[in-house]
């Protein structure tokens, strides 16, 4: 049956064109969260394939190295550290742009502290991405 006949055959069911309403905007947000489930699972995919191909380059390596960045950083969360001349939602939009350009090395960064856009060069190291800019900002990324 088509969605406009479910609907008409709703309407004579005591459906209020309210509920239908607000059932087409439960649907429509539903299909907007599988997008971008969708688009997540795909950056996923690449960022995967991305610690693939670089895997050769670290063998060798202790693959028990663990994941920090230097003790005169501070953490921000999810892993994701700000050096001494860097504020914390800095860092985090640095870590959020370099994820969004799947690991770009060269990103604009916007500052909520000094309400400008900064450019971070980003390196991917063994353990750390490290991006560094602005005005003497430093970001570790894990």
């Amino acid at each position: 049956m088509a969605a406009s006949a479910l609907l008409t055959a709703a309407a004579g069911c005591g459906t209020s064109q309210e509920e239908r309403d607000q059932a087409r905007r439960q649907a429509a947000e539903q299909k907007r969260l599988q997008e971008k489930a969708a688009g997540l699972r795909e950056e996923i995919s690449q960022l995967k394939e991305q610690q693939q191909q670089l895997a050769p380059a670290a063998q060798g390596q202790a693959t028990t190295e663990a994941v920090r960045p230097p003790a005169s950083s501070r953490q921000c969360g999810a892993g994701v550290a700000a050096g001494p001349d860097t504020s914390c939602s800095f860092a985090l939009n640095t870590a959020r742009e370099w994820v969004d350009t799947s690991g770009g090395n060269r990103i604009q960064v916007y500052s909520p502290a000094t309400r400008q856009s900064y450019t971070m060069k980003c390196s991917l190291g063994s353990a750390l991405t490290t991006c560094r800019g602005g005005k003497g900002a430093v970001v570790y990324i894990p």
